[in-house]
């Protein structure tokens, strides 16, 4: 698309009612009421502000598993930077990581969040001109966002340039984040970077790594920025309650398309809205189960095919939480049906355990960040996922409709892999 083809169309758009509506190839529909403030331009994003980003598990281990869809947002190259000042920025994410991943060795919760508070350029390796409020303890997405799972020991991207951190000290060994657990506010939820599962800690003395903004003369958007947790009381100073960083939710979080389907207007991806059509399974027979899910099926009426549902990744079950709430931890007023009962109910990632590939990644969506690693034979709760960012496809269509005096309709479509929207009509 030329810029005389731009300039009438925003001048077009000014005069005229504007109605909208996308989805992604398959034709599943996505409505809002503020098209205006949506329409593309070009270099834009997709309209979902915190799109899932690959796991990084790259290899096999099942039927249509993680490492045969890959789906997600693709990992920049390279994935981070090494700012030669103490810091690392992720390219994925925008954020910028303390290089050095034991400066401050295990504080407990309270001293943890008032020593990375005061960090500042000088201490720990920096030259980056920061100063003390700079700094900050992730919250539960920010720290889960380092984790690779197709790696362990650590479950870091291959080649990352961070030191000291640790995995494995007599036992296993956690990093802090600032987000305390719904179930037992005495707790924090917290991540192992040996095999990169979460799982609640005791607020006690555990390693803290810190984390702050990216701050730039220029305007810079990141593939996959991190979304808020949800949790807005506060339990200490400068914890996640206290600052809520990241990507504000969308209202309504959740879009009920009455078709058996739900869309998560955070991410974009498409849910069934029935969270527990299967009971009980073994991991290999939910994979079957859930690729042969289509309209007709599961309360389906969708037009969905064979072959285009399938489990969720380890990052996008998480990406459903909301850390304020458990049993179950989804926002308030959530469209979900049948969720499976109990604290204990465990549902299934598509990525297995890489360092003992009989297990896979699993989630305990009634308390929250837990996670699990568990025998693929055991049984499985399985919430099946669609599309609806794009997919493996490298092209995402949105139809645009106006009306008025010599009203047409014009079909964009993005290409992401130059982010550059294309008129095709």
């Amino acid at each position: 698309m030329n810029a005389r083809h731009m300039v009438l169309l925003c001048c077009a758009l000014l005069f005229l009612p504007v109605s909208f509506a996308a989805g992604e190839d398959s034709g599943s529909p996505l409505n809002t009421s503020d098209a205006a403030e949506q329409l593309p331009r070009a270099g834009t994003a997709l309209p979902f502000p915190a799109p899932v980003p690959k796991t990084g598990q790259t290899t096999s281990y099942g039927y249509y598993d993680d490492g045969v869809t890959q789906i997600g947002v693709a990992w920049p190259n390279p994935r981070f930077t090494n700012n030669n000042d103490g810091t690392v920025t992720d390219n994925l994410t925008g954020l910028v990581w303390l290089r050095n991943a034991n400066c401050f060795g295990t504080k407990n919760w309270a001293d943890a969040l008032a020593a990375v508070n005061g960090l500042s350029s000088g201490s720990c390796g920096l030259s980056d001109i920061s100063h003390a409020g700079d700094w900050r303890m992730p919250n539960i997405n920010e720290l889960s966002s380092l984790v690779d799972p197709g790696q362990y020991n650590p479950a870091l991207p291959s080649g990352h340039p961070f030191l000291g951190v640790q995995t494995y000290v007599g036992g296993a060994v956690y990093y802090h984040s600032s987000t305390t657990t719904a179930i037992d506010t005495t707790g924090n939820w917290g991540v192992n970077f040996q095999n990169g599962l979460t799982t609640g800690c005791g607020k006690g003395s555990i390693y803290v790594w810190p984390v702050k903004d990216t701050w730039s003369f220029f305007s810079k958007t990141f593939p996959a920025p991190v979304a808020k947790t949800g949790q807005s009381v506060s339990y200490g100073p400068h914890d996640d309650g206290d600052l809520q960083k990241g990507v504000a939710w969308p209202n309504p979080r959740f879009t009920d398309n009455y078709n058996g389907t739900v869309t998560e207007n955070l991410t974009g991806l498409i849910w069934l809205k029935n969270a527990n059509c299967y009971g009980l399974q073994s991991w290999a027979l939910n994979l079957v189960s859930v690729h042969g899910l289509s309209k007709g099926i599961c309360g389906l009426t969708d037009g969905s095919n064979v072959g285009d549902w399938r489990i969720p990744n380890i990052n996008e079950i998480r990406s459903l939480q909301d850390a304020a709430h458990f049993g179950p931890a989804l926002p308030a007023g959530h469209p979900f049906t049948n969720l499976a009962s109990g604290l204990g109910a465990e549902y299934c990632s598509s990525d297995t355990y890489t360092s003992s590939t009989g297990y896979i990644m699993s989630y305990f969506m009634n308390y929250g960040s837990l996670m699990n690693w568990n025998d693929k034979t055991g049984g499985y709760y399985v919430w099946p996922v669609r599309s609806g960012q794009g997919g493996s496809s490298a092209k995402t269509t949105y139809d645009f409709v106006w009306s008025g005096p010599g009203g047409s309709a014009g079909i964009w479509t993005l290409d992401s892999s130059n982010n550059e929207w294309n008129n095709d009509v």
